[in-house]
């Protein structure tokens, strides 16, 4: 749960598709590191099958993603977590939108377990306010990315946040 719009408590729930080694390790550096966008369709499927099976999207409206960097979208082509989120959306049936902003423009890729607790920074757009959002991103390590796209969500009036991502580093 976080602080909300005006002081009440939103529900936030966390959920990974596995655990970031094998197979599902291999295909996120590929979809990051080496230029393989197409690599997120299949994931996006997997997470649908997921997801679904699961019962997890019934009340959820919307899909969003934790934007990355400017420059690690400039130096891809792309964002990956974008990517992943249209493709969710396509295979569940719910509008994507683009509802966040990221606000400091440090990568989390390559910091020190403490300097990455800090987090990056986000707000929400107002289009956020009365909506259920799925947020979706590639990795998760610390939960601080998951936490601040959780807040800025809620203080933008959200009702209920899932956050998503394909792994967990433990």
């Amino acid at each position: 749960m976080v602080k909300g719009f005006r002081g009440e408590l939103v529900p936030v729930t966390f959920f990974g598709l596995g655990v970031h080694s094998g197979t599902l390790r291999e295909d996120i550096l590929n979809l990051k590191y080496h230029n393989k966008p197409s690599v997120s369709y299949r994931l996006a499927e997997e997470l649908s099958i997921r997801l679904i099976h699961l019962n997890m999207l019934t009340e959820m409206n919307t899909i969003t993603w934790s934007p990355t960097t400017s420059s690690r979208k400039s130096q891809r082509g792309y964002d990956q977590a974008e990517l992943l989120a249209r493709h969710l959306g396509a295979f569940v049936d719910i509008p994507v939108r683009s509802l966040l902003r990221r606000t400091s423009h440090v990568s989390q890729s390559g910091l020190l377990r403490q300097e990455r607790l800090r987090g990056p920074k986000f707000v929400a757009k107002p289009s956020a306010r009365n909506k259920n959002i799925v947020v979706v991103d590639d990795v998760t390590t610390t939960g601080a990315t998951f936490r601040a796209v959780s807040q800025a969500l809620a203080s933008a009036g959200s009702v209920h946040v899932l956050c998503v991502a394909l792994s967990w580093k433990p």
